[in-house]
């Protein structure tokens, strides 16, 4: 399989190996406090994943092709056993190579996902992002005043206005808009697992209690496929656990890695 050499930021020079794989849309630089936090006692590898950040573009856009780029980030770095900290497209990623490739995984964190099929909840967003007119674009404010018209919620704009970057000529998204496009389906699903054996490490999956993308109802797959899993609810926050709740977020990630 193909792979892209990830970019990535890392934090601490001691300890064991912490790999942190971000959300769609998102990048390594959303994880950065809490890479620099935990650098106190680890080295953190915060990744930029395919399509994202500052990491290579590739038209592929699946679980089995993120989780072999990240396997071959761990052969480059001689990185044997790691421990994986994934946020949403960022977990599944963690999960399929943690189930494909169980020997390089010594602990998994999940963040608000699980290892099932959702309904694709971007496709509208994307549409959004295809339509904004970037030859109208004279500075991150005139985007965000564009954006405006589609997308009401501020926050979510200026996460995804992270991805909008000044080239000296103009301005251009970062991410990969095609590809991920191409990718949605893929994204929101996750593979069929059966022909892999069970992850039988330690594993915690850490829901945002307003957030419906882990609920009781995932349970039994997510417990047949992570058997030693626990399972962890942040009060206060959705989807966006380490933004809303970051503290309570950290001390339950802290906890887990002690």
């Amino acid at each position: 399989m193909e792979t892209v050499d990830l970019s990535f930021r890392q934090h601490g020079q001691s300890g064991a190996a912490i790999v942190i794989l971000h959300g769609l849309f998102g990048s390594s630089r959303n994880w950065d406090g809490f890479a620099r936090k935990l650098s106190n006692s680890f080295r953190v590898f915060n990744v930029d994943l395919r399509n994202h950040g500052e990491s290579p573009h590739a038209v592929k856009m699946d679980y089995p092709s993120m989780a072999a780029d990240v396997h071959a980030f761990l052969d480059r770095q001689g990185l044997e056993k790691v421990v994986l900290l994934g946020h949403s497209m960022g977990g599944k990623t963690a999960m399929w190579l943690a189930l494909s490739t169980p020997q390089r995984v010594q602990g998994l964190i999940v963040v608000d996902i699980a290892p099932v099929v959702y309904h694709n909840r971007f496709d509208t967003i994307l549409s959004h992002l295809n339509s904004l007119p970037l030859a109208d674009v004279q500075s991150r404010q005139d985007a965000d005043k564009l954006l405006s018209r589609q997308i009401t919620d501020r926050s979510l704009r200026l996460f995804l206005l992270q991805n909008l970057v000044n080239t000296g000529v103009d301005y251009q998204w970062r991410i990969n808009l095609p590809a991920i496009g191409g990718g949605l389906t893929a994204i929101s699903s996750f593979p069929d697992p059966e022909r892999f054996s069970r992850f039988q490490e330690k594993a915690v999956f850490i829901r945002g209690a307003n957030s419906d993308y882990i609920t009781p109802s995932h349970y039994p797959t997510l417990r047949k496929l992570f058997p030693e899993a626990e399972i962890k609810t942040v009060d206060g926050a959705g989807h966006w656990v380490h933004a809303e709740q970051p503290e309570a977020l950290y001390q339950m990630i802290n906890d887990f890695l002690g």
